[in-house]
């Protein structure tokens, strides 16, 4: 086994003054007899050094303290910029009108778009140009016309969909038959993050099928929002607002969100 031999360091590399090993005298015991150098009394007995001393021995290990680095709570080291989020940066309500395409019309195509906040703004509502034939225009129900979606204001369907993504990544998204919306607009949403009031049971309607068993069934925006919130829309011989039934989705969602 190799021996290493210990060198006598200066007293300075301690940081503070070294002292002899105080030994007792024969016959002595008490720790009272001891050395006014001895460590026992070193470490607690200031009235046999002074407190000049001692004080001045913590300086030595701890430096200047001034000096010492401070450490921050992540509060205080937090950029200005860094603001916490709002329900308006979380919460998102759509909602989309279709205009019918292919034989009859029967299939369906995104022709407007409405999102709106929390505070129940609108951050965006734009015509769809539509890239494919529209044989029924629907505008009894939808609103709109050949006009709108050949103004210069329609957007291309991949504009929408990219704007639509933005506003709704990592969002709340809040509506009544999303699903319907969803895939006219031709993207997807994360499940958990979506609030459908034609989903959500308490707001369903419960009928009985051949077995005299429960089947929970949508009802419609219209009834859920008088029955809900004792309000009308989509009066009888108008058309649909998507402005409207977007804060009426959200108003909804309001009314039963520490429930839902």
């Amino acid at each position: 086994m190799r021996q290493f031999e210990v060198q006598n360091l200066p007293s300075s590399f301690y940081g503070y003054e070294r002292r002899e090993p105080y030994h007792l005298s024969p016959g002595s015991s008490d720790d009272s007899t001891a050395s006014p150098s001895s460590p026992a009394s070193e470490s607690w007995d200031h009235s046999s050094r002074g407190g000049h001393s001692t004080r001045t021995r913590r300086r030595r290990r701890g430096g200047n303290r001034g000096s010492e680095k401070k450490v921050h709570s992540p509060i205080s080291t937090s950029p200005p910029h860094d603001k916490p989020m709002t329900k308006n940066d979380i919460y998102f309500a759509l909602d989309c009108e279709m205009v019918g395409v292919g034989p009859e019309g029967l299939d369906s195509a995104v022709a407007r778009v409405t999102i709106c906040n929390w505070a129940e703004k609108v951050v965006l509502d734009t015509f769809v140009q539509v890239p494919v034939e529209v044989t029924d225009y629907r505008t009894f129900v939808s609103g709109i016309e050949a006009k709108d979606l050949e103004s210069d204001t329609a957007m291309p369907l991949e504009k929408v969909q990219e704007h639509v993504k933005s506003i709704l990544h990592g969002k709340i998204l809040i509506g009544h038959a999303l699903e319907n919306d969803l895939a006219a607009l031709q993207i997807t949403h994360p499940w958990h993050d979506v609030r459908d009031s034609a989903n959500y049971p308490p707001f369903m309607k419960e009928i009985r099928d051949s077995n005299d068993s429960a089947i929970l069934r949508p009802r419609k925006l219209k009834e859920l929002v008088r029955d809900r919130l004792g309000r009308d829309i989509q009066a009888q011989g108008k058309a649909h607002n998507p402005i409207e039934d977007a804060r009426a989705a959200l108003r909804l969602y309001k009314a039963e969100r520490m429930e839902w």
